[in-house]
Protein backbone atom coordinates (compact mmCIF):
# COMPACT_ATOMS: atom_id res chain seq x y z
CA UNK A 1 0.00 0.00 0.00
CA UNK A 2 1.05 3.63 -0.99
CA UNK A 3 2.02 5.96 1.88
CA UNK A 4 -0.98 8.12 3.16
CA UNK A 5 0.14 11.38 1.17
CA UNK A 6 -2.48 14.36 0.62
CA UNK A 7 -2.20 13.98 -3.35
CA UNK A 8 -2.46 18.02 -4.61
CA UNK A 9 -1.75 17.24 -8.21
CA UNK A 10 -1.80 14.21 -10.97
CA UNK A 11 -0.15 15.12 -14.35
CA UNK A 12 -1.19 12.88 -17.42
CA UNK A 13 0.82 12.73 -20.71
CA UNK A 14 4.03 12.55 -22.23
CA UNK A 15 7.45 12.61 -20.29
CA UNK A 16 11.43 13.00 -21.11
CA UNK A 17 14.37 12.59 -18.54
CA UNK A 18 18.23 11.65 -18.60
CA UNK A 19 18.80 8.96 -15.44
CA UNK A 20 21.91 9.50 -16.96
CA UNK A 21 23.80 10.69 -19.36
CA UNK A 22 23.73 7.71 -21.88
CA UNK A 23 20.27 6.95 -20.77
CA UNK A 24 17.82 9.31 -22.31
CA UNK A 25 14.36 8.34 -21.58
CA UNK A 26 10.91 9.43 -23.41
CA UNK A 27 7.34 7.58 -21.93
CA UNK A 28 4.69 8.12 -23.67
CA UNK A 29 2.18 8.52 -21.76
CA UNK A 30 3.16 8.47 -17.71
CA UNK A 31 0.50 9.56 -15.02
CA UNK A 32 2.82 11.87 -12.38
CA UNK A 33 1.38 11.85 -8.47
CA UNK A 34 2.07 15.31 -6.56
CA UNK A 35 1.51 15.23 -3.25
CA UNK A 36 1.48 18.27 -1.05
CA UNK A 37 4.50 18.09 0.48
CA UNK A 38 5.69 18.67 -3.24
CA UNK A 39 7.29 15.56 -3.90
CA UNK A 40 6.15 13.03 -6.19
CA UNK A 41 4.29 10.08 -4.86
CA UNK A 42 3.90 7.94 -7.77
CA UNK A 43 5.05 7.37 -11.35
CA UNK A 44 2.77 5.24 -13.63
CA UNK A 45 3.61 4.39 -17.45
CA UNK A 46 0.73 3.52 -19.69
CA UNK A 47 1.12 1.38 -22.44
CA UNK A 48 0.07 3.64 -25.79
CA UNK A 49 -2.13 1.66 -27.73
CA UNK A 50 -4.20 -0.16 -25.14
CA UNK A 51 -7.53 0.42 -25.19
CA UNK A 52 -9.23 1.82 -21.77
CA UNK A 53 -5.33 1.48 -20.10
CA UNK A 54 -5.17 5.25 -18.91
CA UNK A 55 -8.80 5.36 -17.63
CA UNK A 56 -7.98 1.90 -15.90
CA UNK A 57 -4.86 3.28 -14.54
CA UNK A 58 -6.04 6.53 -13.21
CA UNK A 59 -9.02 4.66 -11.43
CA UNK A 60 -6.85 2.41 -9.66
CA UNK A 61 -4.47 5.52 -8.61
CA UNK A 62 -7.21 7.57 -7.56
CA UNK A 63 -9.07 4.50 -5.37
CA UNK A 64 -5.09 3.62 -3.79
CA UNK A 65 -4.12 7.78 -3.24
CA UNK A 66 -7.59 8.99 -3.08
CA UNK A 67 -7.38 11.72 -5.40
CA UNK A 68 -10.67 13.16 -7.48
CA UNK A 69 -11.02 14.37 -11.02
CA UNK A 70 -10.10 18.24 -10.13
CA UNK A 71 -6.59 17.32 -9.14
CA UNK A 72 -5.95 15.49 -12.67
CA UNK A 73 -3.84 17.85 -15.17
CA UNK A 74 -4.14 16.71 -18.98
CA UNK A 75 -1.75 17.62 -20.70
CA UNK A 76 -2.15 18.01 -24.74
CA UNK A 77 -1.28 16.44 -27.65
CA UNK A 78 2.13 18.78 -28.33
CA UNK A 79 2.43 19.03 -24.70
CA UNK A 80 4.94 17.48 -22.56
CA UNK A 81 7.15 17.33 -18.50
CA UNK A 82 10.40 17.98 -18.17
CA UNK A 83 12.97 17.91 -15.15
CA UNK A 84 13.07 21.65 -14.22
CA UNK A 85 16.40 23.09 -15.56
CA UNK A 86 19.45 23.94 -12.99
CA UNK A 87 22.18 26.65 -14.07
CA UNK A 88 24.90 25.73 -12.04
CA UNK A 89 26.84 29.28 -12.78
CA UNK A 90 25.19 32.54 -13.09
CA UNK A 91 25.88 36.23 -11.66
CA UNK A 92 22.62 38.43 -10.57
CA UNK A 93 24.09 41.67 -10.49
CA UNK A 94 25.44 41.29 -14.41
CA UNK A 95 22.01 41.10 -15.71
CA UNK A 96 22.04 44.21 -16.44
CA UNK A 97 24.49 44.62 -18.90
CA UNK A 98 23.60 41.42 -20.49
CA UNK A 99 24.41 41.08 -24.37
CA UNK A 100 27.28 44.16 -23.80
CA UNK A 101 31.14 44.10 -24.46
CA UNK A 102 31.94 40.63 -26.13
CA UNK A 103 34.53 42.70 -28.20
CA UNK A 104 36.57 42.20 -24.79
CA UNK A 105 38.33 38.93 -23.66
CA UNK A 106 37.74 38.16 -19.77
CA UNK A 107 40.08 40.04 -17.97
CA UNK A 108 39.53 43.29 -19.85
CA UNK A 109 35.94 42.93 -19.28
CA UNK A 110 35.87 42.70 -16.12
CA UNK A 111 37.84 46.05 -15.97
CA UNK A 112 35.12 47.73 -18.22
CA UNK A 113 31.57 46.42 -17.51
CA UNK A 114 31.77 44.32 -14.35
CA UNK A 115 33.61 46.17 -11.63
CA UNK A 116 31.30 49.26 -12.00
CA UNK A 117 28.10 47.95 -12.35
CA UNK A 118 28.55 45.58 -9.76
CA UNK A 119 29.86 48.72 -7.40
CA UNK A 120 26.09 49.80 -7.76
CA UNK A 121 24.87 47.67 -5.66
CA UNK A 122 25.80 49.22 -2.96
CA UNK A 123 22.37 50.74 -3.48
CA UNK A 124 19.68 48.07 -1.63
CA UNK A 125 16.88 49.43 -3.48
CA UNK A 126 18.49 49.60 -6.85
CA UNK A 127 19.80 45.70 -6.21
CA UNK A 128 16.09 44.61 -4.95
CA UNK A 129 14.77 45.52 -8.48
CA UNK A 130 17.22 44.50 -10.46
CA UNK A 131 17.65 41.07 -8.87
CA UNK A 132 13.44 40.84 -9.12
CA UNK A 133 14.45 41.05 -12.94
CA UNK A 134 17.20 38.36 -13.17
CA UNK A 135 15.07 36.05 -10.84
CA UNK A 136 12.04 36.12 -13.12
CA UNK A 137 13.32 35.76 -16.14
CA UNK A 138 15.28 32.96 -15.22
CA UNK A 139 12.01 31.18 -14.26
CA UNK A 140 10.14 32.25 -17.07
CA UNK A 141 13.06 30.32 -19.24
CA UNK A 142 12.56 27.61 -16.97
CA UNK A 143 15.24 27.92 -14.55
CA UNK A 144 13.73 25.78 -11.37
CA UNK A 145 17.32 25.99 -9.53
CA UNK A 146 19.85 28.33 -9.68
CA UNK A 147 23.50 28.80 -8.23
CA UNK A 148 24.02 32.68 -8.17
CA UNK A 149 26.63 35.18 -7.74
CA UNK A 150 25.44 38.34 -6.05
CA UNK A 151 28.16 41.30 -4.92
CA UNK A 152 30.15 41.59 -2.50
CA UNK A 153 27.63 43.94 -1.01
CA UNK A 154 25.59 42.26 2.28
CA UNK A 155 22.92 44.14 2.00
CA UNK A 156 21.91 43.23 -1.58
CA UNK A 157 23.30 39.96 -1.43
CA UNK A 158 20.52 39.81 1.71
CA UNK A 159 18.12 41.25 -0.96
CA UNK A 160 19.03 38.36 -3.82
CA UNK A 161 18.20 35.73 -1.03
CA UNK A 162 14.96 37.67 -0.25
CA UNK A 163 13.87 37.72 -3.79
CA UNK A 164 14.49 34.25 -4.91
CA UNK A 165 12.41 33.18 -1.82
CA UNK A 166 9.59 34.90 -2.51
CA UNK A 167 9.39 34.05 -6.31
CA UNK A 168 10.27 30.35 -5.02
CA UNK A 169 12.99 29.50 -7.08
CA UNK A 170 15.35 26.75 -5.58
CA UNK A 171 18.97 28.65 -5.54
CA UNK A 172 22.02 28.77 -3.93
CA UNK A 173 23.08 32.48 -3.09
CA UNK A 174 26.76 33.66 -2.78
CA UNK A 175 28.00 37.17 -1.26
CA UNK A 176 31.16 37.72 -3.55
CA UNK A 177 34.38 37.21 -1.61
CA UNK A 178 37.43 40.29 -3.37
CA UNK A 179 40.60 42.15 -1.04
CA UNK A 180 42.83 41.99 -3.56
CA UNK A 181 43.59 43.32 -7.12
CA UNK A 182 40.37 45.18 -7.37
CA UNK A 183 39.19 48.64 -8.09
CA UNK A 184 39.68 50.84 -5.07
CA UNK A 185 35.97 51.39 -5.53
CA UNK A 186 34.86 47.54 -5.21
CA UNK A 187 36.84 45.82 -2.61
CA UNK A 188 36.84 44.64 0.67
CA UNK A 189 39.00 44.67 3.83
CA UNK A 190 39.90 40.38 4.39
CA UNK A 191 38.22 41.08 8.05
CA UNK A 192 35.04 42.72 6.37
CA UNK A 193 34.71 40.18 3.94
CA UNK A 194 35.09 37.43 6.33
CA UNK A 195 32.40 38.98 8.72
CA UNK A 196 30.07 39.97 5.75
CA UNK A 197 29.95 35.96 5.15
CA UNK A 198 29.70 35.09 8.13
CA UNK A 199 26.22 37.06 8.65
CA UNK A 200 25.12 36.15 5.18
CA UNK A 201 25.28 32.38 5.89
CA UNK A 202 23.47 33.19 9.25
CA UNK A 203 20.81 34.88 7.33
CA UNK A 204 19.92 32.73 5.27
CA UNK A 205 20.25 29.68 7.75
CA UNK A 206 18.25 31.25 10.45
CA UNK A 207 16.45 34.34 9.60
CA UNK A 208 15.21 33.65 6.22
CA UNK A 209 14.90 29.66 7.24
CA UNK A 210 14.10 28.43 3.61
CA UNK A 211 14.27 25.01 2.65
CA UNK A 212 15.14 26.34 -1.49
CA UNK A 213 17.51 28.56 -0.27
CA UNK A 214 21.38 28.07 0.27
CA UNK A 215 23.84 30.28 1.13
CA UNK A 216 27.05 29.16 -0.73
CA UNK A 217 30.90 30.72 -0.42
CA UNK A 218 32.26 32.77 -3.21
CA UNK A 219 35.55 33.87 -3.53
CA UNK A 220 35.74 35.06 -6.59
CA UNK A 221 38.58 33.67 -8.30
CA UNK A 222 42.23 33.24 -7.25
CA UNK A 223 43.86 36.91 -8.03
CA UNK A 224 41.34 38.36 -5.99
CA UNK A 225 41.38 36.96 -2.91
CA UNK A 226 44.39 36.62 -0.59
CA UNK A 227 45.75 33.29 1.42
CA UNK A 228 44.44 35.32 4.71
CA UNK A 229 40.87 35.32 2.95
CA UNK A 230 41.24 32.06 1.78
CA UNK A 231 41.99 30.44 4.31
CA UNK A 232 38.98 32.24 5.95
CA UNK A 233 37.04 30.94 3.80
CA UNK A 234 37.63 27.69 3.60
CA UNK A 235 37.91 27.18 7.51
CA UNK A 236 33.92 28.86 7.61
CA UNK A 237 33.47 26.15 4.91
CA UNK A 238 34.61 23.12 7.35
CA UNK A 239 32.62 24.67 10.17
CA UNK A 240 29.22 24.77 8.33
CA UNK A 241 29.67 21.84 5.90
CA UNK A 242 29.08 24.59 3.30
CA UNK A 243 29.08 24.70 -0.49
CA UNK A 244 31.74 26.61 -2.59
CA UNK A 245 31.75 28.42 -5.91
CA UNK A 246 34.16 29.84 -8.16
CA UNK A 247 36.07 30.07 -11.37
CA UNK A 248 38.89 27.93 -12.33
CA UNK A 249 41.14 27.96 -15.57
CA UNK A 250 39.09 30.19 -17.70
CA UNK A 251 41.68 31.86 -19.95
CA UNK A 252 45.35 31.43 -20.57
CA UNK A 253 46.52 34.68 -19.25
CA UNK A 254 44.30 34.38 -16.00
CA UNK A 255 46.17 31.06 -15.20
CA UNK A 256 49.58 33.12 -15.69
CA UNK A 257 48.66 35.65 -13.59
CA UNK A 258 47.51 33.13 -10.37
CA UNK A 259 51.10 30.81 -10.93
CA UNK A 260 52.72 34.71 -10.66
CA UNK A 261 50.94 35.34 -7.39
CA UNK A 262 51.70 31.43 -6.38
CA UNK A 263 54.39 30.26 -7.19
CA UNK A 264 54.45 27.45 -4.29
CA UNK A 265 51.61 25.77 -5.54
CA UNK A 266 51.81 23.45 -8.29
CA UNK A 267 48.64 24.71 -9.98
CA UNK A 268 45.98 27.04 -10.11
CA UNK A 269 43.96 24.06 -8.59
CA UNK A 270 46.33 23.26 -5.90
CA UNK A 271 45.89 27.14 -4.43
CA UNK A 272 42.09 26.19 -3.85
CA UNK A 273 43.18 22.62 -2.56
CA UNK A 274 45.54 24.49 -0.34
CA UNK A 275 43.18 26.50 1.56
CA UNK A 276 40.29 23.72 2.13
CA UNK A 277 38.21 25.20 -0.75
CA UNK A 278 38.19 22.39 -3.02
CA UNK A 279 35.83 19.63 -1.83
CA UNK A 280 32.56 17.12 -3.09
CA UNK A 281 30.85 20.61 -2.56
CA UNK A 282 32.53 22.93 -4.52
CA UNK A 283 31.29 23.75 -8.15
CA UNK A 284 34.34 24.92 -10.62
CA UNK A 285 32.96 27.31 -13.47
CA UNK A 286 35.17 26.92 -16.52
CA UNK A 287 37.23 24.31 -15.94
CA UNK A 288 38.58 25.64 -19.72
CA UNK A 289 42.08 24.67 -19.80
CA UNK A 290 42.60 22.58 -16.74
CA UNK A 291 45.89 19.80 -16.89
CA UNK A 292 45.72 15.88 -16.21
CA UNK A 293 46.97 16.08 -12.96
CA UNK A 294 44.08 19.21 -12.01
CA UNK A 295 41.52 17.14 -14.05
CA UNK A 296 42.49 14.00 -11.88
CA UNK A 297 42.57 16.11 -8.61
CA UNK A 298 38.82 17.75 -9.64
CA UNK A 299 37.58 13.85 -9.98
CA UNK A 300 39.20 12.58 -6.73
CA UNK A 301 38.10 15.46 -5.05
CA UNK A 302 34.52 15.26 -5.93
CA UNK A 303 34.00 18.93 -7.49
CA UNK A 304 31.13 20.10 -9.89
CA UNK A 305 32.11 21.70 -13.42
CA UNK A 306 29.95 23.84 -14.95
CA UNK A 307 30.40 23.97 -18.24
CA UNK A 308 29.80 27.70 -19.22
CA UNK A 309 29.70 27.16 -23.48
CA UNK A 310 28.16 30.62 -24.29
CA UNK A 311 30.81 33.11 -22.09
CA UNK A 312 33.67 30.71 -23.13
CA UNK A 313 32.91 31.81 -27.03
CA UNK A 314 31.89 35.75 -25.95
CA UNK A 315 34.86 36.01 -24.01
CA UNK A 316 37.45 34.14 -26.64
CA UNK A 317 38.34 31.75 -23.45
CA UNK A 318 38.16 28.48 -25.48
CA UNK A 319 36.05 25.26 -25.77
CA UNK A 320 35.87 23.15 -22.90
CA UNK A 321 36.43 19.18 -24.08
CA UNK A 322 33.43 18.14 -22.29
CA UNK A 323 33.56 14.44 -23.50
CA UNK A 324 37.19 13.95 -22.81
CA UNK A 325 35.74 14.58 -18.97
CA UNK A 326 33.07 11.97 -19.42
CA UNK A 327 35.99 9.71 -20.54
CA UNK A 328 37.76 10.29 -17.60
CA UNK A 329 35.58 9.35 -14.94
CA UNK A 330 34.36 12.93 -14.24
CA UNK A 331 30.17 12.54 -12.73
CA UNK A 332 29.86 16.10 -11.76
CA UNK A 333 29.15 17.80 -14.94
CA UNK A 334 26.51 20.69 -15.65
CA UNK A 335 26.11 23.63 -17.44
CA UNK A 336 26.09 27.51 -16.64
CA UNK A 337 24.51 30.22 -18.52
CA UNK A 338 27.46 32.79 -16.83
CA UNK A 339 25.27 35.90 -17.15
CA UNK A 340 26.46 38.29 -18.31
CA UNK A 341 29.82 36.71 -19.77
CA UNK A 342 27.19 34.16 -21.30
CA UNK A 343 24.47 36.69 -23.46
CA UNK A 344 21.81 34.26 -22.74
CA UNK A 345 20.27 33.61 -19.22
CA UNK A 346 18.55 30.82 -21.15
CA UNK A 347 19.72 26.95 -20.37
CA UNK A 348 18.43 25.89 -23.89
CA UNK A 349 20.78 28.15 -24.86
CA UNK A 350 23.35 26.54 -22.39
CA UNK A 351 21.82 23.42 -24.12
CA UNK A 352 22.63 24.38 -27.34
CA UNK A 353 26.18 26.24 -26.92
CA UNK A 354 27.47 23.50 -25.25
CA UNK A 355 26.60 20.86 -28.05
CA UNK A 356 28.74 23.69 -30.65
CA UNK A 357 31.28 23.57 -28.46
CA UNK A 358 31.57 20.12 -28.60
CA UNK A 359 31.75 19.99 -32.50
CA UNK A 360 34.27 22.50 -32.34
CA UNK A 361 36.54 20.00 -29.76
CA UNK A 362 35.58 17.43 -32.34
CA UNK A 363 36.76 19.27 -35.77
CA UNK A 364 39.60 20.12 -33.85
CA UNK A 365 40.75 17.05 -32.70
CA UNK A 366 39.84 15.13 -35.95
CA UNK A 367 41.62 17.95 -38.08
CA UNK A 368 44.82 17.20 -35.09
CA UNK A 369 44.88 13.65 -35.62
CA UNK A 370 44.79 13.78 -39.39
CA UNK A 371 47.37 16.11 -39.14
CA UNK A 372 49.69 13.96 -36.74
CA UNK A 373 48.92 10.94 -39.26
CA UNK A 374 49.83 12.94 -42.72
CA UNK A 375 53.18 13.70 -40.65
CA UNK A 376 53.57 10.15 -39.69
CA UNK A 377 53.05 8.80 -42.60
CA UNK A 378 56.11 10.62 -44.22
CA UNK A 379 58.45 9.46 -41.94
CA UNK A 380 57.17 5.30 -41.85
CA UNK A 381 55.78 2.86 -43.55
CA UNK A 382 52.33 3.66 -42.89
CA UNK A 383 51.80 2.26 -39.58
CA UNK A 384 51.33 5.12 -37.92
CA UNK A 385 48.00 5.65 -39.93
CA UNK A 386 46.74 2.63 -38.65
CA UNK A 387 47.29 4.02 -35.21
CA UNK A 388 45.54 6.87 -35.71
CA UNK A 389 41.97 5.82 -37.74
CA UNK A 390 41.80 2.84 -36.77
CA UNK A 391 38.72 2.51 -34.57
CA UNK A 392 38.28 6.28 -34.58
CA UNK A 393 35.20 6.11 -37.43
CA UNK A 394 32.25 7.13 -36.08
CA UNK A 395 28.20 7.54 -36.55
CA UNK A 396 27.85 11.16 -37.13
CA UNK A 397 24.37 11.04 -35.59
CA UNK A 398 22.16 10.84 -38.69
CA UNK A 399 21.96 7.33 -38.81
CA UNK A 400 20.81 4.35 -37.13
CA UNK A 401 22.54 3.77 -33.36
CA UNK A 402 23.35 6.91 -32.99
CA UNK A 403 22.31 6.95 -28.90
CA UNK A 404 20.05 9.39 -29.39
CA UNK A 405 16.68 8.06 -29.88
CA UNK A 406 17.27 5.21 -27.11
CA UNK A 407 19.86 7.16 -25.14
CA UNK A 408 22.43 4.39 -25.40
CA UNK A 409 25.70 4.82 -25.97
CA UNK A 410 26.87 4.85 -29.54
CA UNK A 411 28.14 1.03 -31.02
CA UNK A 412 31.46 2.48 -30.67
CA UNK A 413 31.16 2.61 -26.63
CA UNK A 414 32.77 4.73 -24.29
CA UNK A 415 30.36 7.28 -23.82
CA UNK A 416 30.45 8.37 -27.10
CA UNK A 417 34.50 8.42 -27.60
CA UNK A 418 35.32 7.60 -30.51
CA UNK A 419 39.38 7.16 -30.50
CA UNK A 420 41.89 5.74 -28.66
CA UNK A 421 42.76 7.98 -25.27
CA UNK A 422 46.36 8.79 -24.28
CA UNK A 423 47.14 10.56 -21.45
CA UNK A 424 50.65 11.33 -22.70
CA UNK A 425 49.04 11.94 -26.23
CA UNK A 426 45.98 13.85 -25.69
CA UNK A 427 45.70 15.30 -29.49
CA UNK A 428 45.87 11.54 -31.20
CA UNK A 429 42.31 11.15 -29.64
CA UNK A 430 39.04 12.07 -31.40
CA UNK A 431 35.96 13.15 -29.61
CA UNK A 432 32.70 12.85 -30.27
CA UNK A 433 30.32 15.94 -30.23
CA UNK A 434 27.33 15.99 -27.95
CA UNK A 435 24.19 14.57 -28.54
CA UNK A 436 21.03 16.78 -27.93
CA UNK A 437 20.31 14.37 -25.04
CA UNK A 438 23.33 14.03 -23.13
CA UNK A 439 23.22 18.03 -23.37
CA UNK A 440 20.10 18.07 -21.63
CA UNK A 441 21.21 15.44 -19.32
CA UNK A 442 23.08 17.90 -18.19
CA UNK A 443 20.93 20.88 -17.70
CA UNK A 444 18.75 18.52 -15.62
CA UNK A 445 20.39 15.40 -13.77
CA UNK A 446 23.95 16.83 -14.40
CA UNK A 447 23.55 20.17 -13.03
CA UNK A 448 21.52 18.91 -9.80
CA UNK A 449 24.61 16.51 -8.75
CA UNK A 450 27.44 19.52 -9.36
CA UNK A 451 25.33 20.85 -7.13
CA UNK A 452 24.71 18.13 -4.37
CA UNK A 453 20.67 17.87 -5.15
CA UNK A 454 20.72 14.74 -7.36
CA UNK A 455 18.88 12.49 -4.47
CA UNK A 456 16.13 15.96 -4.67
CA UNK A 457 15.59 16.89 -8.21
CA UNK A 458 16.90 16.31 -11.59
CA UNK A 459 14.40 13.40 -12.89
CA UNK A 460 11.06 13.09 -12.82
CA UNK A 461 10.89 10.26 -10.06
CA UNK A 462 8.90 9.09 -6.86
CA UNK A 463 10.58 10.31 -4.17
CA UNK A 464 12.10 13.55 -5.52
CA UNK A 465 10.97 17.33 -5.29
CA UNK A 466 8.64 17.88 -8.34
CA UNK A 467 10.73 20.52 -9.78
CA UNK A 468 9.44 20.34 -13.24
CA UNK A 469 8.20 22.00 -16.39
CA UNK A 470 5.00 21.56 -18.85
CA UNK A 471 6.38 22.43 -22.19
CA UNK A 472 4.24 23.12 -25.13
CA UNK A 473 6.30 22.78 -28.47
CA UNK A 474 2.97 24.59 -30.80
CA UNK A 475 0.09 25.88 -28.68
CA UNK A 476 1.19 29.25 -27.01
CA UNK A 477 -0.79 31.39 -25.14
CA UNK A 478 -1.03 35.05 -26.83
CA UNK A 479 2.42 33.99 -28.57
CA UNK A 480 3.27 32.08 -31.86
CA UNK A 481 5.78 29.57 -31.28
CA UNK A 482 8.88 29.29 -33.09
CA UNK A 483 8.58 25.48 -33.51
CA UNK A 484 6.53 24.38 -36.36
CA UNK A 485 5.06 20.45 -35.81
CA UNK A 486 4.59 18.24 -39.19
CA UNK A 487 2.98 14.90 -39.42
CA UNK A 488 6.19 13.09 -39.55
CA UNK A 489 7.88 14.13 -36.88
CA UNK A 490 7.84 11.80 -33.97
CA UNK A 491 7.94 12.11 -30.12
CA UNK A 492 11.81 12.25 -30.18
CA UNK A 493 12.30 14.88 -33.27
CA UNK A 494 9.63 17.21 -31.59
CA UNK A 495 11.53 17.01 -28.00
CA UNK A 496 14.85 17.53 -30.03
CA UNK A 497 12.84 20.81 -32.12
CA UNK A 498 12.23 22.15 -28.31
CA UNK A 499 15.83 21.40 -27.50
CA UNK A 500 16.92 23.32 -30.94
CA UNK A 501 14.44 25.81 -31.48
CA UNK A 502 12.43 26.12 -28.13
CA UNK A 503 12.40 29.36 -26.04
CA UNK A 504 10.86 30.83 -23.01
CA UNK A 505 7.40 30.95 -25.03
CA UNK A 506 7.43 26.96 -25.07
CA UNK A 507 7.77 26.86 -21.18
CA UNK A 508 4.15 27.45 -20.00
CA UNK A 509 4.52 26.26 -16.69
CA UNK A 510 7.38 25.93 -13.93
CA UNK A 511 6.91 24.16 -11.00
CA UNK A 512 9.69 24.29 -8.04
CA UNK A 513 8.47 21.37 -4.87
CA UNK A 514 5.14 21.13 -6.66
CA UNK A 515 3.94 24.79 -6.01
CA UNK A 516 3.59 26.55 -9.67
CA UNK A 517 5.62 29.64 -9.62
CA UNK A 518 5.46 30.41 -13.90
CA UNK A 519 5.71 34.54 -13.91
Amino acid sequence: MPEPQTIRSVFVGRLFHAPAVDDFRHVACAIVGVAASGRIAFVEEVRPGEAGAKAAALARLKAAWRFDDASVVELGVHQFLVPGLVDTHIHAPQYVFTGTGYDLTLLQWLEKYTFPREAAYGDTEYARETFGKVVRRTVRCGTTTACYYATTHLAATKALADVVHEVGQRAFVGKVNMDRNSPDYYVETTAESLASTRAIVDYIRTTLQSPLVTPVLTPRFVPSCTPELMRGLGDIAAEFDLPVQSHLSETPSEIEWVAALHPECTSYSDVYARYGLLTSRTIMAHCVHLSRAERDLLRERGVGISHCANSNFCLHSGALNVRRLLLEGHDKLGLGTDVAGGYSPSLLDAMRQSIIASKVVHVGSRERAAARSRAASATTSGSAVEHVINGHRHDNGHGSGNGHSNGKPNSAGNNGCLALFDEDADDTAIYAPLSFSEAFYLATLGGAKVLGLDKQIGTIEPGKDFDALVVDVAAVVGAASNIDVFPHDDPIAVFEKFIYLGDDRNIVDVYVQGRRITP
